[in-house]
């Protein structure tokens, strides 16, 4: 105390002496404030008017390319997305443009020019479209406004122009389409047409075009066909020219490869955005709206983007900033005329004010110079102004220090997980929380051990359990602080973590963990009995690998799952038993399923007695425990699906049993409920079935008609229908339905004059060749030949009856 107040003496005495230049550090003070302010004032005036001409400039340019993303998305795509879903209509409809699907093409070949007339018909209705094609895949016929070409006489490969069409429609049918109506826009040069320059006198190919493809599927996800609308490149800089401003800068679009398909720099078209200075955040922001600012040699340029409403690309328009050079200059000017105003007005003010100030400055320099409090003496007197701030300061840290020293359980706590972490502090940080904590390790041994705790009765006496924790704790410290051994722990969710520093043997340690156990065991109360179970980890000289030995001491608490009746687990016993390997579970595993499936319910119980007792035999790591028991529960709950018919999750019950004893009791009651309920849904399996071939019937014209699709229809499990089903009547439920489709295929043929490829589709066959094969296979010919066979019997003999069409399999009675 004695010594703060001479080093407070003795700074009054240089203040004292340093008090002349006290006005002038004041003024200069000032001076510098003014400055430094003036200085932030213009700097952010500077910036602020630099942000908002980068907010008009941004707007601006968002709004213009906005403008110009909607004229191509409204005048280019949507028109072709129309043109070309009108084609494909005509397509599927027109009998002329239809044919080419089934019938071969030398014998039609002629007829092709009646599409060429009908494309180009439908290509002068709208002046955008440079060229009209559709695509024959099952032929490779190509008829084009331009030319017509097909792989009858030469091979595909020997034509570059059909080849090149082909790879455009194997392309589309491969990519995933934007948008439902499943058009699809590549880019391409106007020279891979192959149209030659004699072909078309009046009008050269463009540099370069737009395919706009939509391809047309049959019952197999097969191409049928694609119809290409072609659309020069030329219409960009036509909308570019109409729409867009000159000092916007430069407008261009990309698409999801990266290639450039329209720039107002026409020699940039077809380069990659990779060759860009701004192109990695254009890739990262695909598919979004958006701006940034960059730097091109130099100068600031704001790149906008937006995404296609309809396709792929993407509209980037790059505009300069010059604007905001301009005004810097400005800025910069008026910002200096300001400062050196400010700094002239506050040097008189500061002058004025100093003078001000410096008088109580030294008159409380004087007034502590004439304090007794500066001097020696012999009783005691008041205290002035600083011996009071000084006593303040002393009352203010014994506070602090009182408050710490409640914090230091909290802050050992900390210490010990951070030991026990994945990632432990290094060695000298250890040491610096153990000298700020008063914590000291003197002996050579240290081991980690957890010891899990659980309750055997479930009470709602919180304050008994909690208090009971506190005197296992306390039992915990007094067993195992010894003049050879000390302790430190911690307490979270149920489990002591324990680090231990001793001077004697592993076993030594062994022993006092069971004397802590039989000691906390006497003392317990009966109305609340916990169970204790201790695991020790590996005994080490580094305190940095006491986090290993913490996770091996927590392994060796999950085997208290499997042997609840051990206590104490060393070292030794934990690296036992975790190498542990066998493979006699998956064979004991085999036999329970098999017993289920048998709906055999003594030897069920026998074989889940004898898996546990098995997985308590030694022979196997917890985590094979683990996973064995996962996958009993997997074979039960898919016993219970597949018997009775209902999905059930046994996850929850599995988590409830404290061990592999509760889990077997647990199992038994729940294969026993399960044995039960099959029992007492037997007598309704003849019900269900007739309700299922009931359904089937009204619904045999249903494409969608299928094991899962009839069983989501009347709310029952797909796996119990087909077990059912096939136990009443004998009969697979596939072979069932794949018969009475085919019964009912014969009815169409003699009932009515559909043709055979109608038929087909009506009943959801993937092709007429796959519907003829199933029919011959069933009825020894082809629908056709059944058709003209009964026709001529009937013609025989008119007096016949016409035989009813029956179910080929009968329902059991």
């Amino acid at each position: 105390m004695y010594k703060l107040k001479d080093l407070l003496h003795s700074y009054i005495i240089r203040l004292k002496k340093h008090c002349s230049t006290f006005e002038p550090s004041l003024l200069f003070s000032f001076i510098s404030i003014i400055i430094i302010c003036t200085f932030v004032m213009g700097l952010l005036s500077y910036k602020i008017v630099e942000q908002y001409l980068t907010d008009r400039i941004i707007s601006s340019n968002n709004k213009l390319l906005n403008q110009y993303r909607r004229s191509i998305d409204l005048a280019l795509i949507d028109t072709v997305r129309d043109f070309s879903l009108k084609v494909m209509h005509d397509v599927n409809s027109n009998y002329y443009l239809y044919r080419y699907f089934n019938e071969p093409l030398e014998h039609i070949l002629p007829e092709t020019m009646e599409v060429s007339k009908y494309l180009s018909s439908m290509s002068v209705l709208n002046p955008l479209v440079y060229s009209l094609s559709i695509y024959y895949s099952n032929s490779n016929l190509l008829i084009s406004t331009d030319y017509i070409r097909h792989s009858l006489y030469r091979d595909l490969e020997s034509q570059q122009d059909l080849s090149h069409y082909y790879n455009i429609v194997l392309k589309a049918s491969q990519s995933e389409p934007v948008d439902e109506d499943n058009m699809l826009l590549f880019f391409d040069y106007g020279k891979n047409l192959g149209i030659q320059y004699s072909d078309v006198l009046y009008n050269k190919y463009p540099e370069t075009i737009i395919h706009a493809v939509r391809v047309n599927y049959g019952y197999n996800r097969s191409v049928r066909c694609a119809v290409v609308v072609t659309v020069s490149g030329d219409i960009f800089k036509s909308f570019l020219d109409q729409s867009m401003p000159e000092d916007l800068g430069s407008v261009f679009i990309f698409n999801e490869d990266g290639t450039i398909i329209s720039h107002t720099d026409h020699t940039l078209i077809g380069q990659n955005i990779n060759e860009l200075q701004y192109d990695k955040e254009l890739t990262e922001n695909r598919k979004k709206s958006g701006y940034f600012i960059t730097r091109v040699e130099g100068i600031p340029f704001v790149v906008s983007y937006e995404p296609s409403s309809y396709s792929n690309w993407m509209y980037v328009s790059v505009t300069p900033m010059e604007a905001i050079s301009s005004v810097s200059d400005y800025i910069l000017k008026a910002t200096i005329l300001v400062a050196l105003i400010s700094v002239l007005i506050g040097l008189i003010v500061s002058f004025a004010e100093t003078k001000q100030l410096a008088k109580p400055i030294k008159s409380i320099v004087d007034y502590c110079l004439r304090s007794p409090y500066f001097h020696k003496v012999k009783e005691h007197n008041e205290y002035s102004l600083i011996s009071g701030t000084i006593n303040n300061m002393e009352s203010i840290m014994l506070k602090k220090e009182q408050e710490l020293k409640k914090v230091f359980p909290t802050l050992k706590m900390n210490f010990l997980s951070s030991l026990f972490s994945d990632t432990p502090p290094e060695l000298e940080e250890i040491r610096a929380r153990m000298k700020v904590l008063d914590i000291t390790f003197p002996y050579n041994f240290f081991c980690a051990a957890a010891i899990k705790l659980e309750k055997l009765k479930d009470t709602q006496n919180v304050v008994t359990y909690e208090y009971e924790k506190l005197n296992i704790c306390s039992k915990l410290d007094e067993v195992f602080t010894t003049p050879q051994s000390k302790c430190l722990f911690y307490e979270k969710d149920n489990i002591i973590a324990v680090l231990f520093n001793f001077d004697f043997t592993v076993e030594n340690l062994h022993q006092l963990g069971y004397r802590f156990l039989e000691t906390t065991n006497k003392e317990s109360p009966e109305s609340m009995v916990i169970l204790k179970y201790i695991s020790f980890g590996k005994t080490d000289t580094n305190l940095v690998h006491m986090n290993t030995s913490y996770k091996i001491a927590l392994s060796g608490l999950n085997y208290s799952y499997v042997f609840p009746e051990k206590t104490l687990y060393t070292f030794t016993d934990i690296i036992s038993l975790e190498e542990k390997r066998s493979f006699s579970n998956k064979l004991l595993l085999n036999n329970l399923c098999n017993s289920l499936r048998s709906l055999d319910y003594d030897r069920s119980k026998s074989d889940l007695e004898g898996l546990v007792q098995a997985l308590r035999g030694g022979d196997y790591s917890y985590q094979q425990i683990y996973n064995t028991l996962a996958n009993c529960v997997s074979i039960v709950e898919d016993f219970i699906c597949t018997q009775v018919g209902e999905e059930m999750s046994l996850d929850k019950g599995f988590l409830n049993t404290s061990n592999i004893l509760e889990f077997e009791v647990w199992m038994k009651e729940v294969i026993c409920q399960a044995f039960k309920r099959i029992e007492s849904t037997s007598c309704d399996s003849r019900e269900l079935v007739m309700k299922i071939q009931e359904f089937i019937e009204e619904n045999i014209q249903n494409n969608q008609l299928s094991l899962e699709y009839v069983a989501n229809e009347l709310g029952i499990n797909y796996k119990y229908l087909s077990r059912v089903f096939k136990n009443e009547t004998g009969v697979k439920f596939i072979d069932y339905l794949t018969n009475l489709k085919l019964n009912h295929c014969r009815n169409l043929l003699l009932n009515t004059d559909l043709k055979v490829e109608e038929i087909s589709d009506i009943m959801g066959y993937s092709t007429p060749q796959y519907f003829i094969s199933r029919f011959k296979m069933m009825f020894g010919c082809t629908p056709k030949r059944y058709r003209e066979k009964c026709k001529c019997e009937k013609s025989m003999d008119s007096s016949v009856k016409k035989n009813s069409v029956g179910l080929y399999y009968s329902r059991k009675r």
